[in-house]
């Protein structure tokens, strides 16, 4: 009973938490408020740098003091983001929700599927995380891909209204996170002062010494950053200079969102067409393959392109994901599995700003010509190197005997 009511809660959590009637319409807000596209691409760069710096604490924070209350913390400190750009009238309250807006995202990252993998594993069932955590990232792209819909539709009205209603779901959800019951690991019931430093310390030290984790951590990174800022942030100039209205923009969301969800649903099965270690070499080919078919099609394969990228990205990140997990301590889970998103907003603190101001002063197809050429010098040859170290050197026959060893500790 403990097991289903964390599994359904979580689900409950996660829809309400990626309910993002924002989706839409926040360049465009954004733009209304006085600010550019290259100006919008700074302030993204400030706050993706203070993502990063705070990723690694807050993954440690969860790990230490409880992961429920790191998403009831989480969802707190997003519903205050909400209220302050609902009410902004002056680029410094802006700032300041916006700031809000993405730290929250720091506590929600990594904490969600370390809650989810030990749920599992306390009940001797963490063979089927790659399956519910799929159900978990189709949740997910169902809720971006109704609150697209909605959110463009309320937009048409108003769009601070937008905002608002997203500050009430929010406070909503902290007391939803904080109904969870959180089975808590062994590594903190052995030792109840373990300090907040000596988790950091330990994730470090432990990730420095896994060669195989640390590859896989930076390809999960790789993998999914420049197809963030692809589907979420370049898919809006690319509405506005295809001439598509900003009622449709919700609809083309719920395209790359129901895709999305594909992805999530057919992870575990996606071995049954590729075989799994091939993934590693095909899909980051594939991915690149992708982008350049945006800027140098017609509108709707070029959407099409936008909706068979965040298929990809769901598919792989969740076999990643699946790896790490079997390979890391449950006392540092949170933590470990911050140290993607982490990366993730450093490329993105460092990509999204170039993107956008190459598209300001230069044309979208030079912009996304960029993000293609990263791609293919940082996701294939880390997938064909992370492929040879998990399944065609001595390491790959080591790796369950060294991940029994860990999660015994």
């Amino acid at each position: 009973m403990t097991l289903k009511r964390n599994i359904y809660g979580l689900y409950i959590f996660t829809f309400f938490t990626y309910f993002y009637l924002w989706m839409p319409i926040w360049v465009i807000f954004l733009q209304e408020k006085g600010l550019s596209l290259t100006s919008i691409g700074i302030l993204d760069a400030v706050v993706f740098f203070g993502i990063a710096l705070l990723e690694i604490p807050s993954g440690a924070i969860a790990d230490r003091f409880g992961r429920k209350y790191a998403l009831a913390f989480g969802s707190f400190i997003y519903s205050m983001g909400m209220l302050f750009l609902a009410i902004s009238e002056s680029i410094s309250i802006i700032v300041i929700g916006y700031f809000l807006w993405h730290i929250s995202n720091t506590f929600f990252s990594g904490t969600n599927m370390a809650f989810l993998y030990d749920s599992l594993k306390y009940i001797n069932r963490e063979k089927e995380y790659q399956k519910i955590a799929g159900r978990l990232r189709a949740i997910t792209s169902i809720a971006l891909s109704s609150g697209s819909v909605i959110g463009a539709w309320i937009a048409g009205y108003s769009m601070k209204t937008v905002f608002f209603l997203l500050f009430v779901i929010c406070l909503l959800n902290t007391f939803i996170a904080l109904c969870l019951v959180e089975h808590k690991n062994k590594q903190l019931q052995q030792d109840p002062n373990r300090k907040f430093i000596d988790v950091l310390s330990f994730s470090f030290k432990f990730v420095g010494k896994k060669p195989i984790v640390r590859n896989l951590i930076f390809l999960s990174s790789f993998i999914s950053s420049v197809p963030f800022i692809v589907i979420y942030v370049m898919v809006q100039p690319y509405a506005q200079e295809k001439q598509i209205p900003v009622e449709i923009l919700g609809f083309i969301f719920v395209l790359i969102q129901v895709l999305g969800m594909a992805g999530s649903l057919t992870s575990n099965k996606m071995k049954d067409v590729v075989n799994e270690k091939h993934q590693f070499t095909f899909i980051p080919i594939f991915m690149i393959f992708c982008l350049s078919l945006i800027p140098l099609s017609i509108s709707y394969i070029g959407i099409l392109a936008f909706g068979v990228l965040s298929f990809m990205v769901s598919a792989f990140s969740l076999l990643i994901n699946t790896k790490i997990n079997t390979l890391i301590n449950s006392s540092e889970r949170a933590t470990i599995l911050s140290f993607s998103s982490m990366i993730s907003a450093f490329f993105v603190f460092i990509c999204e700003p170039v993107m956008l101001m190459i598209y300001d002063k230069m044309t979208f197809l030079i912009s996304i010509l960029f993000s293609t050429v990263i791609m293919l010098f940082t996701t294939v040859p880390l997938g064909i190197y992370v492929r040879h170290q998990l399944y065609g050197s001595k390491l790959s026959s080591e790796i369950a005997p060294e991940e029994t060893k860990s999660e015994g500790k």
